[in-house]
Order: structure tokens, then sequence, then C-alpha cells
């Protein structure tokens, strides 16, 4: 594939930080991702601490891009071959589920809890929660079992966002939930409202109800490794998602 001279840019930029490439399906967003991977190999990856880490969402991919990414790199060879350090095993393909359970493993004691997969599990633990909130809250109508499906997502979102306190909850736009998505629930969430303090100390009531029950979600995974993650750092690791 030729590469355009928007695609060489990205790909030889020097490394900055974080960044965000957006495109619609077939512009080559994973073409430029993969020779990205190649290009800072060579040129980033003196050293045998050194380390690329390429992110994907689901094992299928991982597969998918490895064979891509072979296919690229036996094309550009002669223009990615590195000859101060040895390349293979430089680049690392997982998806980030995987990544997060190894981070949640690597911390002792976590695995004394199950990891909670099954949906109906869930939504059960969710009911029960909301049955015991929903008479202090009275006058939030969210709390009801007829809004689990969005009160889940809900949950989801507020530790996806990695919003540990209720003021960064309360405070903070709510973007990104179409009518479709909350044709069970509110399209929009007051900021700093008696709503939202409901929804905050469901979950907080559903995480220590899981954790009595011998569960911990993914989405508390997720937390546990970020903060594992910080505190041991023990590679050079450039991520690429």
């Amino acid at each position: 594939m030729e590469l355009n001279l928007e695609q060489k840019k990205l790909i030889q930029a020097s490394p900055a930080g974080q960044g965000l490439v957006k495109g619609v399906a077939g512009s080559g967003k994973t073409t430029v991702a993969l020779h990205r991977a190649l290009f800072l190999r060579r040129y980033y990856c003196l050293t045998p601490q050194d380390r690329l880490l390429l992110v994907t969402y689901n094992r299928t991919l991982i597969n998918y891009l490895a064979h891509l990414y072979d296919k690229i790199e036996e094309e550009y060879k002669d223009y990615y071959q590195n000859i101060f350090s040895d390349q293979e095993d430089k680049v690392e393909i997982q998806n980030i589920d995987s990544i997060m359970y190894q981070y949640c493993i690597a911390q002792k004691g976590r695995l004394a809890y199950k990891l909670l997969f099954d949906k109906d599990v869930a939504s059960s633990v969710l009911s029960e929660c909301i049955g015991e909130l929903s008479k202090k809250y009275a006058q939030a109508r969210i709390l009801d079992e007829r809004n689990v499906s969005f009160l889940m997502d809900e949950i989801i979102w507020i530790k996806a966002c990695h919003y540990l306190e209720i003021e960064e909850y309360q405070g903070a736009d709510r973007l990104g939930r179409s009518s479709q998505q909350s044709k069970d629930g509110p399209q929009k969430l007051l900021k700093n409202s008696e709503t939202r303090k409901a929804i905050f100390e469901l979950m907080q009531l559903y995480d220590r109800k899981l954790k009595e029950k011998g569960y911990l979600d993914f989405s508390n995974i997720n937390i546990m490794a970020l903060h594992y993650a910080k505190e041991n750092k023990e590679k050079n690791i450039i991520i690429l998602l």
C-alpha cells in the first residue's frame, strides 16, 4: 500500500505524549498504527528494555493485526531494519482486557475474587441495590428496576472516566449517550443533582455487594490495573491504541 503524505507525517512524528488519529472506516488508521510501530521499533527501541505495545479491543483482532504487521514488515524490511539492536520481540500485540487481567493478577490477593462475566448476576445484584436505596432517594425516580440497563451503563461510564469522588461525577459533562441508548432512562442527568448523588451511591453499594458475593467486575479490574501500572513502572513502553 502506498502511503500518502499525511500518513507519513503521522508515522514519522517524534514521540510526544498522547495523540489521537481520527478517520472513517477504511481510511487507513490501522495501517498507520502498524507502520508507526515499525518506525518506532527502528528509531526508538535501541536498548534491551525498550518495548512497543500495540493494543486492540478483542482477541480476534490480535491475529489479524499480527498478520498485517508481518506483511508490512516484510514489504518494508529494508526501510525498517535496525542494525543497532535485535528487533525480535520488541513489539507485542494484545487486547485490552488481557492486559487489565495481567495487572490484576500481579496484585497479591486480588484473585480471591471471581471475575464477573454473567450479566444476569450483575443485573440481579444491581436490582437488589436499587431496592435498598429507592426509599432513601424517593425523589430520584431514576432508582427503578425498569432502569437497570440504563443504570448499569451509567456505572460503567463513571468507572471508565475514573470518577472516584462524588464531586467529580456531579460536575462532569455527560456526553455520548444517544436517544436510542437512553430509551430506558433520561437522556440528560443534571449536574449537582440528587439523581447523580443517588446513582453514585448506587455504584458504591453495587461494588460492595459484588465483593460480598465474591465477585469483581471488569470495570473495577481496570481501575486497579491503572493504579498498579502507575506505581510499578518496570519497562520503557510506548503504547499504540
